[in-house]
């Protein structure tokens, strides 16, 4: 009897390496994708606000630009070299001066830069005088 109860006991074991075995697997499939927020330099003229975002890793095709309401947020995602996805997350609130229509966006070098063009009401202009 002895004999069977150590073998149970070892299928048991086995079952328990086993299913811990499995469990990992999933907890490792199912971990959470590392949020980064990149680094952004944001700098503005009288024509626009250019946004400069660092997204090393980032491919046109994976960033993600969405401008809803007055809320610009800015998405990416890519594998990370520990095997996890590494995503990038940052979010801005945008000006009323910002002609919605005219915001483009390029990817260089692993570095993002969106152009915010300001709406011609909002350029500074000259008002001219008249003499009396």
């Amino acid at each position: 009897m002895t004999n069977v109860t150590n073998i149970a006991t070892r299928n048991e074991d086995k079952a328990t390496v086993q299913q811990s075995t499995v469990q990992q697997s999933t907890v490792q499939k199912s971990l959470p994708s590392r949020e980064v927020r990149p680094r952004v330099d944001v700098y503005e003229n009288s024509d626009e606000v250019l946004l400069l975002a660092d997204m090393p890793g980032a491919t046109p095709d994976s960033v993600n630009i969405r401008l809803e309401s007055s809320l610009l947020s800015v998405q990416s995602q890519r594998a990370g070299s520990d095997g996890q996805a590494v995503r990038y997350h940052r979010a801005f609130q945008v000006p009323d001066t910002v002609d919605p229509e005219k915001i483009s966006a390029e990817l260089k070098n692993g570095v993002l830069q969106v152009h915010l063009r300001k709406s011609e009401r909002a350029k500074p202009r000259n008002i001219a005088i008249r003499a009396q």
